[in-house]
């Protein structure tokens, strides 16, 4: 049995999205998904498994983005449908690539040890001085401080498990 070549045509989602005027939603939700997908392995073998029914996924996929943008809930139901949840990763990716360029925008995340909220995530963006949003990440393994990364590939690290990395590398060096 030959397979069929699957491919999400972005161009066309980004033209949809903006059509409804979920742009923006739905870059944040297909990054909530990705994330969930990447961190959460129980619900990646769920989402991913053959042996789970669709409408079973598609409920659960209710559960979890409530509410969420019409053209989100259809992507996701027709990457179900196709058990291709697993690209998710490379979709959002994509996507949010293909926002960013449209909106001359930058997207990053922010890993923290604690949350943090809206205010210092915007006080933040504000310090690039550029169209930037950025999305918070708690991370506990950081111990303090936080670690960047933008698109394209810029990384600051002002953890504290950055620094005693550093520190680390220097006393390894200095024997």
């Amino acid at each position: 049995m030959k397979s069929r070549e699957f491919e999400v045509e972005i161009d066309k989602l980004y033209e949809l999205a903006h059509k409804h005027d979920e742009v923006l939603p739905l870059e944040e939700e297909l990054f909530q998904l990705k994330r969930l997908l990447e961190r959460d392995f129980d619900a990646r073998l769920f989402f991913e498994s053959l042996e789970i029914g669709k409408k079973q996924k598609k409920n659960a996929l209710k559960q979890i983005f409530t509410p969420c943008s019409p053209v989100f809930k259809a992507l996701v139901g027709f990457l179900i449908d196709e058990d291709k949840v697993s690209r998710v990763t490379e979709i959002s990716e994509r996507y949010s690539r293909m926002v960013a360029k449209n909106k001359n925008m930058i997207f990053g995340e922010v890993l923290s040890y604690e949350p943090l909220s809206k205010e210092s995530l915007a006080s933040l963006g504000k310090r690039f001085g550029k169209n930037i949003v950025l999305k918070n990440i708690p991370d506990p393994s950081l111990m303090g401080g936080m670690l960047i990364r933008l698109m394209g590939g810029t990384v600051i690290d002002a953890s504290l498990k950055g620094r005693l990395n550093q520190l680390r590398e220097k006393i390894a060096n200095a024997s």
